[in-house]
């Protein structure tokens, strides 16, 4: 039977023996059944390569086909007959030769030549070009998979590039929100400590010229008396100061809008340095509650922790990718826990939710690139698998305790020392 380009590489006679007649090479399967064969196996039969017969039974007369199977017993990989071997060509005419039967990934390779001394060389020659074969084979399998893991890394770096530079667009944003608004705001609050001072010292005048009201003509003072009660002094000076303590609020409120978005960006952070975690994750609660139902209730139990050495801006991604989560696994009447302790070993922070839960058989996925239980469109799948990488960066670990309709928890474990 010729080649067919459809059989396994391994079963693939070597190019420069295919058309050489003074060696004869065939390779067959356990049936006897010729899977390839050269063209100096076909002279020796004497048979025509076009009209070729698929079992070699008839032709292998010593050792017979059924007593070179006997001899693969269990070292199936190996040669089963060196020496002589006798055939019976198409004509009936006998033919002897110097070769070599071999057993290889699970097919039989026959090899014999005229020329004895010759015939051994060319025989280790074929051994060293199929084992050169089969060795290449495994490499390009190796290179394969190692090709394909390389693709996935690169995935996972590209996300996780595109969300750095989303975070540092974060950080600029916060950057010149930050310098647009303090400037008015500390103008703004001068003004108001100013104002302050006028309005008290007017009242203080207002109080000294009603000190003097024994002193002025009857008709003055009912005058006066009347513009008195008609602006209604006694509310305009306690509603100034109520105005005034509102505004300073106001600008208190600003102030820290600004300074919880720095906080989370981490503007100022260019390397691994001492952090507060409770501080890092309040200021993420703070700019996800907008996110949040008006009837969600976040909960605080929060133990004694540390300061950590981390890259805050990294772990402020994980608490918002988790806080993320919670916030639309939750239905109505939501619940968010947030807790944190430390060992030690280690400092954890939890992230719990009274939301829809995650089925079982995903729960081993949900940390996968690309991976998402959320409709088509609405989700990329990269948020748990970079928040994943960020804590295997800083050395920690990501544990997910899940039910369908009871909700997650998410507990985030990071080491006291760094390297841990």
């Amino acid at each position: 039977m010729p080649f067919s380009a459809s059989l396994p590489p391994q079963t693939m006679i070597p190019p420069m023996l295919r058309a050489l007649v003074s060696i004869s090479y065939v390779i067959l399967n356990k049936e006897g059944t010729i899977i390839d064969a050269n063209d100096g196996f076909y002279q020796l039969l004497k048979q025509d390569p076009a009209s070729s017969p698929q079992d070699i039974s008839p032709f292998i007369i010593n050792p017979d086909f059924n007593t070179l199977i006997a001899l693969i017993g269990s070292n199936e990989d190996g040669i089963l007959h060196r020496g002589i071997l006798n055939y019976l060509d198409s004509q009936g005419s006998g033919h002897s030769q110097k070769g070599l039967v071999y057993c290889r990934n699970g097919n039989i390779e026959i090899i014999s030549e005229y020329d004895i001394k010759e015939s051994e060389q060319l025989i280790q020659t074929v051994l060293t070009l199929n084992q050169e074969l089969a060795d290449k084979q495994r490499e390009l399998l190796r290179a394969n998979r190692a090709q394909d893991s390389l693709l996935k890394k690169l995935e996972e770096t590209q996300s996780q590039l595109l969300q750095r530079e989303k975070m540092a667009s974060i950080g600029q944003l916060a950057a010149g929100v930050a310098h647009e608004i303090n400037n008015p705001i500390a103008f703004v609050s001068a003004n108001l400590g100013v104002m302050s001072g006028y309005i008290n010292d007017l009242l203080s005048v207002l109080d000294a010229y009603t000190a003097t009201e024994s002193l002025l003509p009857a008709g003055t003072l009912a005058a006066i008396r009347q513009l008195y009660q008609k602006k209604d002094i006694p509310y305009l000076r306690e509603d100034s100061q109520q105005l005034l303590n509102e505004s300073r609020d106001g600008l208190r409120r600003v102030r820290d809008i600004v300074q919880n978005l720095k906080e989370f960006s981490q503007i100022e952070q260019t390397s691994w340095q001492m952090a507060d975690l409770h501080k890092g994750l309040e200021s993420t609660v703070q700019m996800i509650q907008s996110k949040l139902r008006p009837d969600t209730i976040i909960r605080r139990e929060y133990g004694h922790i540390p300061l950590l050495q981390c890259h805050l801006a990294e772990i402020n991604q994980v608490f918002l990718n988790l806080l993320t989560n919670a916030s639309q696994a939750i239905s109505e009447k939501g619940l968010i826990i947030l807790r944190s302790g430390c060992n030690q070993s280690w400092v954890w922070i939890e992230i719990e939710d009274n939301g829809c839960g995650i089925l079982q058989e995903q729960q081993s996925r949900i940390f996968e690139p690309f991976f998402t239980t959320r409709p088509v469109g609405s989700g990329t799948g990269l948020g748990l698998s970079q928040a994943w990488k960020i804590i295997a960066d800083h050395g920690g670990h990501i544990d997910l305790n899940s039910s369908p309709g009871q909700g997650s928890l998410f507990r985030i474990r990071l080491p006291l020392v760094r390297g841990c």
